[in-house]
């Protein structure tokens, strides 16, 4: 499981937050059956000037250091669960729509891949999940601006991150809570103070020793 790499990801204090939403990283491909994460990204970089926010939205990934240092520079960071819905047949539904995708038609729309590979599809073992992402605006005291989700049991809504619904109905609260500059830097501190203490990648050795060294004895 992720953890944080807080050797590589912490706060520079002499860094001036100018940008108030930040993102930086890929855009999903229409393969994994959900937009949710694509939507969130995007409504901000289309309406948050409008909101009087400014955004700083790139849609690919940067450097470690530079990363760093654009995480710094944020209020916020906006995101969602990293992962897919649909592990269907042992993710055999997501391995067809991703050849298709990525080896058959580059160019298809997300409503053609949905409509082909998953329209009316139960779904199935939820594939979503805490990453890395996540991990790292923690470790440079940024706040979170996420999709509400299990995040894997770890972050916990509007305890560790402000949380936005998944059909965006209470967005415009979200970005008033995250206007207080109060309540956002509580949520960022109570974040790095609950992942600092219990989920470092040391914790994760340390967890996996004992686990071996109680099935090595048993």
């Amino acid at each position: 499981m992720h953890a944080i790499a807080d050797r590589n990801f912490h706060l520079a204090p002499e860094k001036p937050r100018d940008i108030d939403i930040g993102f930086a990283g890929d855009i999903y491909w229409p393969f994994l059956g959900d937009r949710e994460r694509t939507d969130i990204i995007d409504w901000f970089e289309r309406h948050g000037a409008a909101r009087g926010l400014r955004c700083d939205i790139r849609k690919s990934r940067l450097p470690r250091q530079e990363w760093n240092l654009f995480l710094n520079s944020c209020k916020a960071l906006v995101g969602a669960e990293s992962g897919t819905y649909y592990l269907n047949e042992r993710g055999g539904v997501l391995d067809r729509a991703r050849r298709y995708n990525l080896n058959e038609n580059r160019a298809a729309t997300f409503d053609e891949v949905y409509g082909r590979f998953y329209h009316g599809l139960p779904r199935g073992i939820s594939g979503k999940c805490i990453s890395s992402r996540h991990f790292e605006p923690i470790g440079t005291k940024t706040c979170q601006l996420l999709l509400e989700g299990n995040y894997n049991g770890i972050l916990k809504a509007d305890e560790h991150y402000i949380a936005i619904r998944k059909d965006l109905t209470n967005i415009d609260d979200a970005i008033e809570r995250f206007r207080d500059a109060g309540h956002r830097t509580r949520i960022a501190e109570r974040a790095y103070d609950f992942v600092m203490a219990e989920h470092t990648y040391r914790h994760r050795v340390e967890k996996l020793l004992r686990t071996v060294t109680a099935t090595v004895r048993a």
